[in-house]
């Protein structure tokens, strides 16, 4: 591996304070001084409750004052601002930030449920005041706050949205106390709304899971880092180093989800039913998330391996794979295991794909001239029977052994202006799904002879060809050091051999391959990946988990 890049700031496990030495500290100065009615509470992290001893990793104090007068919030806020620039000066590493926040009520946590409450129903839900605790009794829990502008004498400060967490005690870790379950921990990763802003505008996307995975594992023993190119959109890579002389690997998972909307019930509130646990996330691909935390916790529990076990928790998958590659940019593996959903089969393969656009130019006129007009719509007529016959010829042309043959259609079409104007214009989005053997320069060669000849035949038949986004194809060596391994260890567990096969969507397993680090891809069973249903299966959950975990012992020993 490269040199290791030195860890943000903000995640520094050095710090040197807990979440609650921050809080235990805070108390002392708001016992301290008469500012009103105050508490003080800390939290960032969505927390599991077994986590113990977490080092605070962007741990955000937060201080609520009720009814106090101009003159006792001027003196607290003073009083903050010493208390950050004293913690600032005596932890090197560590940056804490204060500022007023607007007016807040506090939404309970739903005991019953045990899920957090989703933004999107807050509305919707019973909203009261948290009773201030006597001052002798730190709080017990963070809240989560939600703007109520019809309480105007409550104020709050520093900024920070906090959802319920339990304090966690300052008790030594143990491996068996971490080693946790990873349906436990898979429900707490549905409950986090992770859904990728650039497939929905507005979209929580990754910060807040990336959070909660980060003192998941630094609570662990794992290294973190922090990577986030482009702002609020982090991936996470955690690192429990080896002592020298094993293969290093990396496993890969993606943090982002689909849509919330068209999910038939609470997308974020996980059920369990007939051994299937529901959700959005739960098939694609928070379980496989769970399952390669678990396994690469208890791997390492008891101590380091010889080589480096990589987690890669990235964003953007759904959308441009913008995660993987920015990992790709720091870090390296011997070899990698991406586990997306796959039924407990072996994929070895999946196809690439290409988008073009196609923009076929006509001649704008009025409805009642067709001697001037050209009409761009009917044109496309002629490139949309093209393309048919090109999908039907591939259809016959050589197959790959496990993908079979590439395919290509058109999906978006946008053109003209109103119903007595010949169109000018008309585009047409294409895309070309592609095996092993194909990329982005032959497709466009391809389609380029196509639209010519449409060019020399049709009448009045200009067009312009543009690629968009383009990922190559994958396929794995079935003898790679990694295959064999994961292969031998899935054998064991399922009492036969694992099935082997393709997939005809994408994954990042491409952008690894490509780095060149020998992969595969090997997940959970389930159905209703994007669907308005999403389940996982448990038992494959938890056999995926023994699988990995064997896999990577076996590997980086």
């Amino acid at each position: 591996m490269p040199p290791t890049p030195a860890p943000p700031t903000h995640l520094r496990a050095d710090a040197g304070l807990t979440a609650t030495q921050i809080i235990v500290r805070l108390r002392a100065l708001v016992d301290s001084g008469d500012y009103g009615d105050l508490r003080a509470t800390v939290g960032h992290w969505i927390v599991h409750p077994d986590l113990t001893d977490i080092i605070s990793a962007r741990a955000e104090p937060t201080v609520d004052l009720r009814n106090p007068d101009d003159d006792r919030m001027a003196r607290a806020e003073e009083a903050l601002t010493a208390f950050r620039n004293e913690l600032e000066g005596s932890q090197p590493g560590l940056s804490l930030t204060t500022g007023r926040k607007a007016r807040t009520a506090y939404v309970p946590f739903d005991e019953d449920r045990r899920a957090l409450p989703h933004r999107h129903d807050l509305r919707t839900r019973r909203v009261r005041r948290h009773q201030p605790q006597p001052a002798s009794t730190p709080p017990s829990y963070a809240w989560q706050t939600s703007t109520n502008p019809s309480r105007p004498e409550h104020r709050h400060f520093p900024s920070a949205v906090l959802r319920k967490a339990p304090m966690l005690p300052e008790t030594p870790v143990t491996p068996g106390s971490l080693d946790s379950d990873p349906a436990r921990l898979l429900a707490r990763l549905i409950s986090i709304d992770s859904v990728n802003p650039d497939l929905v505008p507005g979209g929580a996307g990754e910060s807040v899971i990336a959070d909660f995975c980060g003192a998941w594992l630094a609570a662990r023993g794992f290294e973190i880092h922090r990577l986030e190119k482009r702002p609020g959109r982090p991936s996470l890579v955690a690192i429990a180093r080896g002592t020298g002389g094993g293969q290093s690997l990396m496993l890969n998972g993606h943090l982002d989800t689909v849509s919330l909307t068209d999910y038939d019930g609470d997308p974020l509130d996980p059920q369990i039913r007939d051994g299937r646990m529901y959700g959005r996330g739960t098939f694609d691909m928070k379980a496989g998330i769970a399952a390669m935390m678990v396994a690469a916790a208890r791997t390492t529990a008891h101590g380091p391996l010889r080589g480096d076990v990589i987690l890669a928790c990235v964003a953007d998958e759904e959308y441009s794979s913008s995660g993987t590659e920015e990992v790709l940019e720091a870090f390296t593996a011997d070899a990698a295991i991406v586990t997306e959903p796959s039924h407990l089969d072996v994929t070895l393969a999946h196809k690439g794909f290409a988008w073009f656009d196609v923009d076929i130019e006509g001649r704008a006129a009025h409805g009642s001239r067709p001697d001037l007009g050209v009409d761009a719509i009917a044109k496309t007529g002629h490139l949309l029977l093209a393309l048919e016959n090109l999908g039907a010829r591939l259809a016959q042309g050589p197959a790959h052994p496990l993908l079979g043959t590439g395919t290509v259609h058109a999906s978006v079409i946008h053109g003209g202006e109103e119903p007595s104007t010949y169109p000018a214009h008309c585009r047409t989005t294409l895309e070309r799904r592609t095996v092993p053997g194909e990329d982005a320069d032959s497709v466009e060669r391809e389609l380029a002879a196509m639209l010519d000849h449409l060019t020399a035949t049709v009448p009045d038949f200009r067009y312009r060809l543009t690629r968009g986004l383009h990922r190559e194809p994958f396929e794995a060596d079935p003898d790679a050091a990694i295959v064999r391994t994961l292969t031998r260890h899935a054998e064991q567990a399922l009492g036969h051999p694992p099935v082997v096969r393709a997939e005809p969507y994408w994954t990042d397993c491409a952008l690894l391959d490509r780095a060149g680090i020998p992969c595969l891809l090997f997940g959970v069973d389930g159905e209703g990946a994007h669907a308005a249903t999403e389940y996982v299966d448990l038992a494959s959950l938890d056999r995926l988990t023994d699988i990995l975990t064997a896999t990577i012992a076996d590997f980086c020993s």
